[in-house]
């Protein structure tokens, strides 16, 4: 099938696609920010010096493993 037939006469996508390509997009953003969000979080809320994680590498190694 051809991906201009996709398209109305102008080129520009339909209401129906703009709202796939939004869902679709915010979709893919929410999974690649929030587990960067949540090693952030966790390094925020760590207590004192010898804290839990020794950085942002161990910290996203021992959430994975949880």
């Amino acid at each position: 099938m051809d991906y201009r037939a996709k398209f109305d006469g102008r080129g520009e996508m339909t209401p129906l696609m703009r709202l796939a390509a939004g869902a679709g997009a915010g979709i893919i953003a929410m999974s690649a920010t929030y587990p960067l969000d949540m090693v952030r979080g966790r390094l925020t809320v760590q207590e004192g010096k010898g804290g839990q994680y020794k950085g942002i590498w161990h910290a996203a190694s021992v959430i994975m493993r949880e």
